[in-house]
């Protein structure tokens, strides 16, 4: 899963500048899209390798690793893991909010 964060980041650290080679809406629903998985990877990491929220939500969890970089992550409680996942997952959905393909944007009005 760590491999797919890398391929998550790596796209991350090559977008930002190059909205010019994108076509429509397509930059911001790839940012969105990256920052989102990411997000999940890191979520489904946590929920397999790290205590519950109930009963260890301040012990040590995973490392957030949101760069591509050789130098290792710190690891994170489990309550700032979540802290992370949620923040991105806002960014990504404030990427797509108005260009979504499938969201609320681009419903049929009766």
């Amino acid at each position: 899963m760590y491999f797919c964060i890398a391929n998550c980041n790596n796209i991350l650290d090559q977008i930002d500048g190059k909205e010019g080679l994108f076509m429509n809406s397509n930059y911001e629903i790839t940012k969105a899209e990256a920052k989102a998985l990411r997000a999940y990877l890191h979520f489904d990491i946590l929920r397999m390798f790290a205590p519950s929220v109930a009963s260890g939500a301040d012990k040590p969890a995973i490392p957030y690793v949101d760069k591509i970089s050789k130098t290792p992550f710190p690891q994170l409680t489990v309550n700032q893991t979540i802290d992370r996942i949620i923040a991105e997952l806002i960014e990504a959905r404030n990427l797509l909010k108005d260009v979504d393909p499938i969201g609320p944007a681009f419903e049929v009005k009766h």
